[in-house]
């Protein structure tokens, strides 16, 4: 429903967490087990290695974005920047970079790569 309404009015959705922790939500004990606080388990609130899901979906442009291939140690602290880029504003210099490139126009066919 997100989608149709940010669709219908012409936007950009981004998703995204900043935990990466929802392979395992619970701290284990040596054996693998949640461990508890009496009845309760005990909620892992620390950031885990899994990779956090990023999903940037422009209803304004007919070209994709594209990831920065010269990004290799990228994270959510280049998510702002990013955001910056999707609003059309040039981030501020002390940010980290951007995670996408702008879209490029289709490039025209010569006549004799049309088919």
């Amino acid at each position: 429903r997100l989608l149709d309404q940010v669709t219908a009015l012409g936007g950009v959705l981004i998703v995204t967490a900043d935990h990466g922790n929802a392979d395992d939500m619970w701290i284990r004990d040596k054996n693998g087990a949640p461990r508890r606080n009496g009845p309760t388990v005990v909620a892992k609130t620390s950031h885990t290695l899994a990779p956090v899901p990023l999903t940037i979906v422009d209803t304004r442009s007919p070209q994709p974005w594209h990831l920065r291939a010269d990004l290799p140690a990228a994270g959510l602290a280049n998510v702002a920047a990013t955001c910056f880029d999707l609003m059309g504003f040039a981030p501020p210099a002390d940010m980290a970079p951007s995670l996408i490139e702008a879209p490029q126009p289709a490039a025209a066919l010569s006549s004799d790569e049309q088919l």
